[in-house]
């Protein structure tokens, strides 16, 4: 094996080296100098691209992270406002005397009596001036046997949230249940409401008296807040976007518009366990990092994962990898053009130093032959006293012994 392995690399090498010695001499000084000057230079750029490459991987990492992370925050003292408006307007007396005069008139009179009309004209500024300032899409009364008896934007046509949330899947089911049990503010998760056409979730407080139950103040907020805040793209540069995603069943499903699809909440979702979307997965399943990846446009991105438990959401803040090494790929082509210039540099300095040493050689060379034609009045031009001129010297030294023994002769 051994042998072989010689055998192959030998026979290029030494046709390479037979190549090399029948070239001229300025031809040689040229080659030399090129490869003394392109194989630093090609060192160099490669260290400086890789070094300006990382360095900007880097700091754009970090501004990712720094973004990612004051996003988090924003978008959960958001919610968390939310949460603590609906804790203020449940323990105010007027919402308790409200649930309990909509209940006495819709359970002793029905939901269309003038009993009923006349507490909803009585209700309805209250609730209608707290929806607007506290920006809720709608806003519900219901008592503990789980009716609707008030609604800002009118009854719904359900008779029973527990009817409801046993026969379909209802996030206002389901957080009004969540609140009678633990007797605290609950959020529920996002859904595409048909009705409204647009995204929406709710938040549950319970209504106390006292200690008694007596019904659950439900707010409706649909998802125009926080896309307002996902599409906020400062420090993302030009391809930079805030992907906000939730776990609803067995999807991750977007919840607000991106930056190059003002359609994708509630219309982009990734079936969980599926080999698409893998990053949005992670992130809505509670994995956080940074990573180079590939985004839903198929470009590669530098993102980073980040998880709202609270709230059971996903964020992904990423940007093309092609902006973030835009600058180091502007140095490479800058290094380059130096690259090339100092390559003409050195040939044209090559070709003179090649030039200036050879012209001694070639001349003594042509001395040589003239001398072997029997011309022995020949003699070599001496240029300076370094090797080549002690060289010619020798030679004329040699010349003149040559005649003197050949006239003794």
């Amino acid at each position: 094996m051994g042998t072989t392995r010689f055998f192959i690399y030998e026979i290029p090498f030494n046709e390479m080296n037979k190549l090399l010695s029948n070239l001229p001499i300025t031809t040689k000084f040229i080659l030399w100098f090129l490869v003394i000057a392109v194989v630093p230079l090609a060192i160099a750029t490669k260290i400086s691209y890789d070094s300006s490459r990382n360095a900007l991987v880097d700091e754009i990492s970090n501004s990712l992270l720094a973004v990612a992370d004051n996003k988090t925050n924003q978008i959960a003292a958001y919610l968390y406002e939310k949460e603590r408006n609906a804790t203020t307007l449940s323990q105010m007396s007027d919402v308790v005397a409200a649930v309990e005069k909509f209940n006495k008139a819709v359970t002793e009179f029905g939901a269309y009596s003038p009993e009923y009309i006349e507490v909803d004209n009585e209700f309805r500024p209250f609730f209608s001036y707290y929806q607007k300032s506290f920006d809720y899409s709608n806003l519900y009364l219901v008592n503990s046997d789980s009716d609707v008896i008030f609604s800002v934007k009118g009854l719904r046509n359900v008779s029973s949230l527990y009817e409801l949330a046993l026969y379909k899947k209802s996030q206002m089911a389901e957080v009004f249940v969540r609140s009678i049990k633990s007797l605290k503010v609950e959020i529920s998760d996002f859904e595409y409401s048909s009705e409204e056409e647009e995204g929406v979730l709710y938040i549950g407080s319970p209504v106390l008296k006292g200690s008694e139950l007596v019904g659950v103040l439900i707010l409706q907020m649909n998802n125009a807040g926080v896309s307002k805040l996902a599409q906020d793209y400062t420090s993302l540069g030009e391809t930079g976007e805030i992907i906000l995603a939730s776990k609803i069943e067995k999807e991750a499903v977007f919840i607000a518009p991106v930056r190059f699809d003002a359609n994708a909440a509630f219309q982009r979702k990734v079936q969980l366990g599926s080999n698409e979307g893998t990053d949005v997965q992670d992130a809505v399943q509670g994995k956080e990092d940074s990573r180079v990846s590939v985004d839903y446009r198929g470009n590669e991105v530098l993102m980073v994962l980040r998880h709202i438990p609270s709230f059971r959401w996903g964020m992904i803040v990423k940007m093309d990898t092609a902006e973030v090494i835009a600058s180091a790929n502007r140095l490479r082509m800058t290094l380059y053009k130096i690259s090339f210039v100092l390559l003409i540099f050195v040939i044209v300095m090559a070709v003179m130093i090649a030039h200036s040493m050879s012209k001694p050689i070639k001349e003594l060379t042509k001395i040589s032959e003239t001398i072997a034609a029997g011309e022995f009045s020949a003699r070599a031009k001496i240029h300076g006293d370094d090797e080549i001129g002690i060289l010619a010297r020798s030679f004329n030294v040699m010349t003149d012994k040559l005649v003197a023994a050949k006239a003794s002769v």
